[in-house]
């Protein structure tokens, strides 16, 4: 989920810097300085290539490089006073990284949730309104826009997080199940049918036989509590491991309560009698 959201703010990073561009190579003439409004495009340029590429990897989003982001973008938001007309800005015109500035404000969003966002669209719409003297409606209007895409994108990312990690950890208890499951059938196939045959035959033969049998049968019930997913305490499970050692080899290959993983054979003597 984060790293497709990442993705979407390289997209929409690239595709606004082309919008700049055509508005900048549209309304050059009109610009009280000309050249400033391509060198504000170069700046935009090589900012997005050094973004896209430092985002593309998770060392590259540190705090500082996305602070430097919106200082970068409000920096070249307040430079449009630099090269539009006065009375130009005044009036409400779109300033030099025009959509553009956004791209800050989304990568604060997926960085910080909806407080980051906040924090970086406060950023951006401060230095809007500081280079103009007054506030007209389109100004106020994508301030407001701005403010609603950092903290709305910041909640949609928060909440596409939490699902995520909702639906890891439904899939890994459904795994837990399933291997439980398993080794269930294989403990029922096996040892509980040796154990149960053991406790049968040693009270038939009776004597030293017999206590083999109770021992036996004892782990046979411990064993069967385990396998059904109720807790068993761990002396419980040394007891079988104890009692399945007198009866042949076991091997133990991961001590876990509920899936244990026990394989044993038994002497020779023994399956022959």
């Amino acid at each position: 989920m984060a790293e497709q959201m990442w993705r979407v703010v390289a997209v929409f990073r690239v595709v606004t810097l082309a919008y700049a561009a055509f508005l900048v190579i549209r309304d050059d003439a009109s610009f009280a300085h000309p050249a400033g409004g391509f060198l504000a495009l170069a700046v935009m340029a090589v900012w997005t290539v050094v973004t896209v590429i430092a985002y593309a990897q998770p060392a590259g989003r540190s705090p500082w490089l996305i602070g430097a982001d919106v200082a970068v973008t409000a920096g070249l938001v307040l430079s449009t006073r630099l090269i539009l007309a006065a009375g130009q800005v005044n009036t409400g015109a779109p300033t030099i990284p025009a959509a553009w500035a956004a791209s800050s404000v989304l990568a604060c969003a997926v960085a910080g949730g909806p407080a980051g966002g906040l924090s970086g669209a406060a950023v951006i719409v401060a230095a809007d309104l500081a280079e103009r003297q007054a506030l007209p409606q389109s100004t106020f209007n994508n301030a407001v826009l701005v403010l609603i895409a950092g903290g709305v994108g910041g909640y949609v990312v928060q909440l596409g997080l939490r699902a995520e990690a909702a639906v890891d950890s439904a899939a890994r208890r459904e795994a837990a199940i399933t291997e439980r499951e398993r080794i269930a059938r294989g403990v029922h196939d096996s040892v509980l049918q040796v154990l149960a045959l053991v406790s049968a035959r040693g009270r038939d033969l009776g004597g030293e036989a017999a206590e083999l049998a109770r021992l036996a049968g004892e782990q046979e019930s411990a064993l069967r509590t385990l396998v059904s997913g109720a807790s068993a305490p761990p002396a419980v499970v040394e007891d079988i491991v104890t009692a399945l050692g007198g009866l042949g080899s076991v091997e133990v290959s991961e001590r876990v309560i509920t899936t244990e993983k026990i394989r044993f054979s038994l002497p020779k003597e023994v399956r022959q009698s």
